[in-house]
């Protein structure tokens, strides 16, 4: 699905070339090229998603992603998106169905401000652990290192 949504490339540069993998938890997506390397630390924005709303989700974040693209990850199945946001998650993971990975600070405003577009009136749990974008939006984000 990541890699359907991503195709293609989009207005801000990529060749639309994008490396999909799925490794225990996580699916995820990353740009080829030059440049695309990820730095050791930056802000991380995290998206959430009700598990009735997790494919209309995926598909507004990885839209907006293909037009400004940067890594990111999201929970492999629905399973792991129900464990995510089960009440026994693990308060630093709870409801962080997405993780997306800005290159620098212009992108993460660019793709923070885009994200809470595309999913604004989308059901989702707040991210407890991360400041939320806006009252009430699936994005929230904070600095940190890039895993």
């Amino acid at each position: 699905m990541a890699r359907a949504a991503v195709a293609g490339g989009g207005s801000r540069g990529g060749e639309g070339d994008w490396g999909v993998t799925v490794e225990g938890f996580w699916c995820t997506a990353r740009p080829t090229g030059s440049g695309t390397a990820l730095p050791a630390q930056g802000w991380k924005i995290h998206v959430s998603a009700a598990s009735e709303a997790a494919a209309e989700v995926l598909s507004a974040v990885a839209s907006v992603i293909a037009e400004d693209p940067c890594a990111f990850k999201f929970a492999a199945d629905r399973e792991k998106l129900h464990e995510i946001n089960s009440r026994n998650s693990e308060r630093g993971s709870a409801g962080k169905f997405i993780t997306v990975y800005p290159a620098d600070e212009r992108q993460f405003r660019r793709i923070a401000e885009e994200l809470h577009r595309a999913t604004g009136g989308l059901p989702g749990p707040a991210v407890l652990s991360d400041r939320p974008y806006a009252p009430g939006s699936r994005v929230h984000y904070r600095y940190g290192v890039f895993a």
